[in-house]
């Protein structure tokens, strides 16, 4: 006999006289438990039937059943018909909220977990959600306040403590991005995105060694991140430590070949060591990786394409390799804007 036949067999044998309302809200909520949604609905039925003495309660489950269901018009009219007998169950309200907000309802969703709050103000996870919705609604103001409640409640929610972090780092808040940030790691030391947020606002600020000691961290914790590679040899790199640079970029585009920045601060560190011939070796995978979108890349970035092509132009002239100086002088001119361009092309027309 299976768990929802074997609570079902309980319920039947429950005396009348000695059941309660607790006793039938744990077999309901075990039903649900397992995934046996017919047989909680029966329960449900039969105790309303039976003038069970908080049917607000039992709505409320029915409406969590229909949610897990995908049956969000009878699970939202339920839920209502629950908050109208009870204006006090904040867990129908909650899940009001959560259905909404999986409809991306988000304004509606809000007016519901600012009940619950009403009702219950040291619930952190609502305040978490509350966060969540404000920011799908590019109200990150409301969002920085429900997100520092939720954390001052419960200082371990890691997705506050992020979503917190990030919203600071988009106001340029980098001193309590990174707070917020150490805080979280108090308690979630294991966290490589923690590790790696860290890094990269350090990264951002220019503090190039204490960036290094996040990156490292999350190596340890995860051995195939090619992006902590990266950028643990791009600080590296910044240091002027080349020779830890080099086999960490190295190692970043091993681990991912789609990834084309390692190959630059590649060839920008065997350039500072001065081996000509390996910079010339990265600098051409990563124009052939580059050149394809080149027009669709930001002025920054076309400059730095024009320069590597010019340094690979120079290179295959003093080897008198015409072919390679030709592929280069055109991949030059298409990486430079239309305007830049246009007055290319009149001044060689003079």
């Amino acid at each position: 006999m299976d768990a929802a036949n074997k609570l079902s067999e309980k319920i039947r044998e429950l005396n009348v006289e000695s059941e309660s309302d607790k006793q039938i809200l744990e077999i309901i909520k075990a039903h649900i438990q397992n995934d046996a949604f017919d047989q909680a609905t029966k329960v449900i039925i039969d105790a309303l039937e039976d003038n069970f003495a908080s049917p607000a309660v039992l709505y409320c489950q029915l409406g969590v059943i229909n949610i897990l269901q995908g049956n969000y018009a009878e699970a939202e009219k339920v839920l209502m018909q629950s908050v109208q007998i009870d204006e006090t169950l904040a867990e129908a309200y909650y899940n009001l909220g959560l259905l909404y907000q999986n409809e991306n309802e988000f304004e509606k969703a809000t007016t519901f977990y600012k009940k619950v709050v009403l009702l219950n103000t040291q619930d952190s996870q609502v305040y978490e959600l509350l966060g969540e919705c404000c920011q799908a609604l590019d109200n990150a103001q409301d969002a920085i306040v429900f997100y520092d409640t939720a954390l001052r409640i419960d200082p371990k929610s890691l997705n506050s403590a992020v979503n917190l972090a990030q919203l600071y780092l988009y106001y340029n808040n980098f001193t309590d991005a990174i707070e917020v940030l150490k805080i979280a790691l108090v308690t979630h030391s294991d966290q490589k995105e923690l590790h790696f947020a860290l890094g990269d606002i350090y990264k951002t600020t220019k503090e190039y060694e204490h960036a290094i000691g996040h990156f490292r961290k999350v190596i340890m914790l995860d051995e195939n991140n090619s992006r902590a590679y990266y950028e643990l040899g791009y600080c590296c790199f910044e240091l002027g430590l080349n020779n830890q640079s080099i086999p960490l970029l190295a190692n970043a585009f091993k681990l991912d070949q789609h990834f084309s920045d390692p190959l630059y601060y590649l060839g920008k560190a065997y350039e500072k060591k001065k081996n000509i011939d390996s910079a010339v070796s990265a600098y051409e995978q990563w124009v052939t990786m580059e050149a394809e979108n080149i027009e669709i890349k930001s002025k920054t970035f076309q400059e730095q394409f024009n320069t590597v092509c010019q340094y690979l132009v120079d290179y295959f002239n003093r080897l008198k390799n015409d072919n390679k100086v030709n592929h280069y002088k055109n991949l030059l001119l298409t990486s430079t804007d239309l305007d830049s361009l246009d007055d290319f092309v009149i001044s060689n027309d003079d």
